[in-house]
């Protein structure tokens, strides 16, 4: 019985060690352990398709800001916000009017030399049908010039959850059906060349990462047979290779996309990329704000100055809007509270805006697959492993001390892997709290034991 103490105080510190190796599974693989949670008792198909967060495991900011310096930045914005441009085009009801505002958005970035043009938008096929064709309908004005266009055009596609078509989650390939979308054709590329493509425009939820692919059911016959799914890439990836990026960042790129489901990884943000309301690059920078339902009649096309003598007047110009978007990837997208996310650059950030970071962050090659769960996952039982028999063989003070220089170890060679593999070893909230939990155990057993 005088035992008894003892063998409770070491029961505490396994438990307390064990919980803590349990806390540490969660962080590094929080998606497996969501997913098998579901598996128990979920009914419906949900954690599938969002890839391990590491919520709390890395120096994001400072991985982030020191080795990843942006480069030559090749993205403009153009957006669409009620109160700038045209009233008449927001709406569910005025969507087809929309769909006549940006078909000639599009025509005028085509003239001003854009590079490659990113609609981040989803067009239903079915919207405007009910309409008569004409200057109300703008279905037809939208497919005949994207299907003249000259320039790469990368268009959204629009996924939606199975909801109760999942069953049970253990037995659906896939949380995504892919939604009916216009059929917009390739193109007037060069021969040969497809120059109109599609991507998925669905983000993570950890807007930190970098979509890359999503497997999606064609549609919801597919899903209720649980049939297997397709593989689309996303907007960002697409729009990417449709911009032609220089040799390394398409090699890396093409590495990358070689994996049926690959690791969403990690990147930085440029907190301003430059943009333009799309009533002024349509309209000229004079055109009035939230103008009514005759906006088309009286838009005008803009006239462009060659001449370099005009002094600077400190107001924007339609001669530096084409400067801007001349040569460059200009991504069209609609800033409203329907699309804001949390991110590291603000709480309600724009979906255009991220997937124009995403994009330049791909030109770049600038994103940081994390290393695969189980390795850090070991490496910290080695650590746990490492501090159990200090705590067993040294005084707990010289035991913490040699664990934290074991723990300072982990977190160097967190950097020599990303600074020479360019992947991201996790490490965080785990070591916050399992290091003095850790001391903290031992140190009681220690003094409960003298």
């Amino acid at each position: 019985m005088t035992d008894s103490p003892k063998h409770q105080r070491a029961a505490l510190v396994v438990l307390v060690y064990l919980a803590l190796i349990g806390f540490a599974l969660l962080a590094e693989r929080p998606n497996d352990v969501t997913e098998f949670v579901y598996h128990l008792f979920g009914e419906n198909c949900k954690g599938r398709e969002e890839t391990t967060l590491q919520a709390a495991a890395f120096p994001y900011r400072v991985i982030s800001n020191f080795y990843s310096p942006p480069g030559e930045l090749q993205v403009r914005l153009v957006t669409l916000e009620q109160g700038s441009e045209p009233s008449d085009i927001f709406g569910d009801e005025r969507l087809c009017r929309q769909r006549v505002f940006v078909a000639r958005l599009i025509q005028r970035l085509e003239q001003l030399g854009a590079k490659s043009i990113v609609v981040d938008k989803y067009f239903n096929p079915h919207t405007c049908e009910s309409l008569p064709k004409g200057p109300q309908n703008g279905t037809d004005e939208l497919l005949e010039v994207v299907s003249r266009t000259s320039v790469p055009i990368t268009l959204g596609l629009h996924t939606t959850d199975v909801g109760g078509l999942a069953g049970r989650s253990r037995e659906i390939k896939t949380c995504l059906i892919l939604a009916d979308s216009i059929q917009f054709g390739m193109g007037s590329c060069a021969v040969g060349s497809k120059c109109v493509r599609e991507g998925a425009i669905r983000l993570n939820s950890d807007t930190r990462r970098i979509p890359i692919k999503w497997e999606v059911f064609e549609s919801d016959r597919e899903a209720a047979q649980n049939a297997n799914p397709r593989v689309f890439e996303s907007l960002s990836v697409i729009a990417a290779l449709q911009s032609n990026p220089e040799a390394k960042a398409k090699q890396r790129l093409l590495d990358l996309l070689k994996v049926r489901d690959p690791s969403h990884p990690f990147t930085s943000f440029i907190r301003e990329i430059p943009k333009f309301h799309a009533r002024q690059v349509l309209c000229g920078v004079d055109f009035p704000e939230n103008a009514g339902p005759n906006w088309d009649r009286i838009c005008q096309t803009p006239r462009i100055e060659t001449s370099t003598s005009a002094q600077p007047t400190g107001r924007l110009t339609n001669e530096e809007i084409a400067d801007e978007i001349s040569g460059r990837i200009v991504v069209i997208g609609e800033f409203s509270e329907e699309d804001d996310h949390d991110s590291v650059i603000g709480a309600d950030v724009p979906g255009a805006v991220l997937q124009a970071n995403y994009i330049q962050s791909l030109l770049d090659a600038r994103y940081f697959p994390a290393v695969p769960g189980w390795v850090s996952f070991l490496c910290y039982l080695a650590w746990f492993a490492l501090a159990f028999i200090l705590f067993s063989k040294k005084t707990p003070g010289t035991a913490a001390i040699w664990s934290v220089v074991g723990l300072g170890a982990l977190m160097i060679l967190s950097f020599a892997v990303i600074r020479h593999f360019g992947r991201i070893f996790p490490w965080g909230l785990e070591t916050i709290i399992s290091l003095p939990a850790i001391i903290a155990v031992h140190w009681v057993h220690a003094t409960a034991h003298h």
